[in-house]
């Protein structure tokens, strides 16, 4: 096996470790703010798209 194809695979397993990582966090949080009203929910949820946003934006710039 070429080391391309282990780096390769590593890459692949830390981003479906990671990928579920902030799957498990998300759907932590969903669950916390489930009883609020949809609007409040909203609120939280395009807070946390505007933060990813930017972190994405970071991470390709460093």
């Amino acid at each position: 096996m070429s080391t391309k194809s282990h780096l390769e695979k590593a890459i692949s397993a830390a981003d479906k470790i990671t990928t579920s990582m902030a799957e498990n966090a998300l759907a932590g949080l969903d669950l916390s703010i489930s009883a609020w009203p949809g609007y409040f929910r909203a609120i939280v949820w395009d807070a946390v798209a505007a933060i990813a946003t930017r972190r994405a934006e970071a991470a390709r710039k460093s």
